[in-house]
């Protein structure tokens, strides 16, 4: 593994917990079990990202 390759990784591996943190915390305030969002985690890893996209709807 390269220096930069090494950095970007250990850099990954500093922010990417944190916004997990983050995201706990607010489905925790919002009363949002993490099953509910496991259960999107695993329909959308179903699907390819051409397809998901598809299927999503437009808010207005």
């Amino acid at each position: 593994m390269s220096y930069v390759e090494h950095w970007r990784r250990k850099r990954i591996n500093h922010v990417l917990p944190q916004r997990m943190y983050h995201a706990m915390v607010l489905l925790t305030l919002k009363n949002v079990k993490t099953e509910e969002v496991l259960e999107v985690l695993r329909h959308r890893f179903s699907k390819s990202g051409i397809d998901e996209k598809r299927s999503l709807k437009v808010l207005n």
